[in-house]
């Protein structure tokens, strides 16, 4: 075989690889939290995380008009759990998912310190973070990737964790 077929060959062989360990990367990619994509509906939400979430037997309609209508086991996050909530819009798109600590239990600022690493170490960056001491003591720090965007706040004694579009504001 000349040399220059031979190349060819080798280079055409390349680029299949290459295109089939992308296109596996691409079917593996993890969704936009877990499983879930923004804008699935609730019966693609349950499908994309089959066992692990349930539908509310009372959703609750929220006053901007989304819904909660989901909920998973609780979720640990930086040695601390919290109740997980799935939002949709109006459209019965999903929309948010949020994680809120225990009501029961009064986190200090300490617990957001926590939190906050094991989302950095998770989304491999820092955030930008932002405070508020005028009246309480308010904290926040926000990632923002290709498609999401992760919300860490607290207000003294609760922590919350929310995951939505890179879209929204």
């Amino acid at each position: 075989m000349p040399f220059a077929r031979r190349i060819l060959v080798a280079f055409a062989s390349l680029v299949t690889l290459l295109a089939l360990a992308l296109g596996r990367a691409a079917a593996s990619e993890p969704g936009d939290w877990r499983a879930a994509r923004w804008g699935m509906t609730e019966d693609e939400v349950l499908r994309a995380l089959a066992g692990t979430v349930k539908k509310l037997p009372d959703p609750v309609k929220l006053a901007d008009g989304n819904v909660v209508a989901m909920e998973a086991p609780d979720e640990e996050v930086g040695g601390f759990s919290f109740q997980v909530k799935l939002v949709f819009d109006g459209a019965g798109k999903l929309a948010l998912v949020s994680l809120k600590s225990d009501p029961g239990r009064n986190l200090r600022a300490d617990a957001f310190d926590s939190i906050r690493k094991a989302i950095t170490e998770k989304l491999g960056r820092a955030g930008v973070y932002s405070s508020d001491e005028n009246f309480i003591d308010m904290r926040q720090e926000t990632w923002r990737m290709a498609r999401t965007r992760v919300d860490v706040k607290y207000i003294p004694g609760t922590v919350v964790v929310m995951y939505s579009p890179s879209t929204q504001k």
